[in-house]
C-alpha cells in the first residue's frame, strides 16, 4: 500500500508503515500530482480535500487526524465510493482541560470567580459532555443546548436556546455544518449575539466558521465588560487583526492539541484504516509516550479553589499560548498566515491532568476526590 501522510501528523510514519510505503509531506505539496498514485491520503484539517485534489487519483481512503470534517467534500467522497475516517472524540480532555485553564486564567487576572456563575455549553458530543463533568466537579452549574441528543440522554438537563445564552459563560463544542435542520455556520451572529448577558464570557473552541467574525467585533466594542476568549477564527491562518486585540485570551487553534490527544487521533485513524483493509493493527500507541509525571504537594491549601486552580494551571496554564500568537504583532501582514500555522506545526509537548500527580495530606480526601474525578493522579504525603 502506498500512503501519503501530511508531515505534520504526529507518528504518521511510526503508525502507517506498517501497512506500506510512507510519503511524508508539507500540507502545502499535498496536491493531485504528489498523491495521484496513492492508496491511502492522511490529512491535517488544514487541507481541502474535494474534486480538485482527488480528481484523477486512484485513493481507496481518506484519513484526517481532526474531530471535524468541514474541510472534506464528504458527498464527492461518497460519490466515488471512498470512505473517509476521522479521530472525533480524540481531543475531547484536551479541550475540555483548555477551558477550564482559561476560566481559572480570567479568575486570577480579572477577578471573576467561577462559584455562583453559569456556563452554557453550546453541543453536548465528546467535548461538550467531558467539560459539563469538569466544571460539574468543581462546583460550577452547567446549561446545555444539544437539540441532537435532548431526547436520548434523560440524565442531562437540556434546555432552549433562549435560557442557555442567559448564562454567564457561553462555550460552542459543534462541528461547523452548512446543511440540515440545525446548521451551524455562521449561528453566532447579530441575533444570537443579542441575547447575551453584557458582560458575558464568551469561548469559541469550536470552529472560525460557527462565528460572525464582524457580529461578534460590534458586540465586544458595545459591550466593553465582556471577555472574548477565542481559540479558532475565520479564515485561518490569515486571523482578523481587530477581533485578535479584542481577545481577553486568544490561541491558535491548539485547544486540543495535547499530546496525548494528537497521539490519540492518529492511532483512531490508524485502527480504522487497518479496519477497513482488515489488517490486524501492530503499531504500539504506548511506547511512543513518554510515561514520567511531574508531581504537585498541594497539602498546605485549606480551600479546595484555589487548590483546583493551581493543580488545573500547573498542568496547563493558557498563557504560554496566548504569548506565543502575541508574537503576530511583530509580524509583517503577509507573513501573518505562515506564523500563525507554525504555531501548531511546531506546538510544544503538552500533557493533560493524568500526567500530573498530586500529593495531598490524609485529611484532605474530598479534595482528593475532585481533583480525582478530574483526572489527576493522587498521591497521599504518607505513601
Amino acid at each position: 500500500m502506498k500512503i501519503v501522510a501530511d508531515k505534520a501528523i504526529p507518528h504518521a510514519r511510526r503508525f502507517f508503515s506498517t501497512l506500506g510505503d510512507v510519503t511524508l509531506l508539507d500540507s502545502r505539496d499535498i496536491t493531485p500530482a504528489t498523491i495521484g498514485d496513492a492508496d491511502c491520503l492522511l490529512v491535517r484539517s488544514v487541507t481541502r480535500v474535494d474534486r480538485t485534489l482527488l480528481r484523477g487519483s486512484r485513493l481507496k481512503c481518506v484519513a484526517t487526524n481532526s474531530s471535524g470534517t468541514d474541510h472534506v467534500d464528504l458527498d464527492y467522497l461518497n460519490a466515488r465510493a471512498i470512505p473517509l475516517f476521522d479521530a472525533k472524540g480524540c481531543n475531547a480532555n484536551a479541550v475540555a482541560e483548555y477551558v477550564l485553564s482559561c476560566l481559572f486564567v480570567l479568575s486570577e487576572q480579572h477577578g471573576v470567580e467561577l462559584q455562583g456563575k453559569s456556563v452554557g455549553i453550546i453541543g453536548c458530543g465528546h467535548v461538550g459532555a467531558r467539560l459539563r463533568h469538569l466544571l460539574h466537579t468543581v462546583g460550577v452549574e452547567t446549561r446545555v443546548y444539544d437539540p441532537f441528543i435532548k431526547d436520548e440522554n434523560d440524565y442531562f438537563i437540556f434546555r432552549d436556546l433562549d435560557s442557555v445564552l442567559s448564562s454567564d459563560v457561553i462555550t460552542l463544542h459543534v462541528p461547523l455544518t452548512t446543511t440540515g435542520e440545525y446548521p451551524t455556520a455562521q449561528m453566532v451572529g447579530r441575533n444570537f449575539l443579542g441575547r447575551l448577558k453584557t458582560d458575558v464570557i464568551f469561548i469559541n473552541t469550536a470552529r472560525g466558521g460557527v462565528v460572525n467574525e464582524q457580529d461578534l467585533i460590534e458586540f465586544a466594542r458595545q459591550n466593553r465588560m465582556s471577555h472574548l476568549l477565542l481559540d479558532v477564527w475565520d479564515n485561518e491562518p490569515y486571523i482578523d487583526d481587530e477581533l485578535f486585540g479584542l481577545a481577553t485570551l486568544a490561541t491558535p487553534h491548539i485547544a486540543g492539541y495535547s499530546a496525548a490527544a494528537r497521539l490519540n487521533a492518529t492511532r483512531l485513524v490508524y485502527e480504522q484504516v487497518c479496519g477497513w483493509f482488515d489488517i490486524n493493527p501492530t503499531a504500539d500507541a504506548g511506547i511512543l509516550f513518554p510515561g514520567e509525571s511531574a508531581e504537585l504537594n498541594l497539602s498546605g491549601f485549606e480551600r479546595a479553589t484555589d487548590a483546583i486552580r493551581t493543580a488545573v494551571l500547573a498542568s496547563y496554564d493558557v498563557r504560554s499560548d496566548c504569548a506565543a500568537l502575541t508574537g503576530l504583532r511583530d509580524i509583517e501582514p503577509d507573513k501573518r498566515g505562515a506564523f500563525f500555522a507554525s504555531l501548531r506545526v511546531e506546538y510544544p509537548f503538552r500533557r493533560e491532568f493524568p500526567a500530573l500527580r498530586v500529593v495531598l495530606s490524609d485529611n484532605q480526601g474530598l479534595l482528593g476526590d475532585k481533583l480525582s474525578s478530574l483526572g489527576f493522579s493522587i498521591k497521599t504525603s504518607s505513601e
